[in-house]
């Protein structure tokens, strides 16, 4: 008798869960720095690399930093007109920045003014 109301009782279960839709788990992922077109999270490095940056156009969120290295042979220098001025970077040499206000900035290279790269940065 126990076994026959065990067995009524995981057949009313198991009807009132046909009628249910299978629950499929969603995960959701953070957007990769990786992605075109989305702001990188941490750390965005940019070679200078004989007479040009690489990438000359970078993107970080707000918070993000930016590692510039000097990879040529001579000296080159980060400038933010009227803001901010990496001094004389020598080869081998790094200059890393913080940016802590969102929008687009325009450098270049002090020493070769045709230098020019952009940062944007992102909420």
């Amino acid at each position: 008798m126990k076994t026959l109301a065990t067995l009524s009782i995981c057949g009313l279960l198991l009807a009132g869960a046909c009628g249910q839709p299978a629950q499929t788990p969603t995960t959701t992922l953070p957007a990769s720095p990786e992605a075109p077109g989305s702001p990188a999270l941490g750390e965005v490095a940019v070679e200078i690399v004989d007479f040009g940056f690489a990438p000359d156009a970078s993107q970080v969120q707000t918070g993000g930093q930016i590692v510039w290295t000097n990879t040529g042979n001579v000296a080159h220098t980060v400038t933010f007109e009227g803001a901010m001025d990496s001094g004389s970077i020598a080869p081998g040499g790094t200059f890393e920045h913080t940016f802590d206000t969102a929008g687009a900035f325009d450098y270049f290279c002090a020493i070769h003014p045709t230098m020019r790269g952009t940062v944007t940065v992102g909420p």
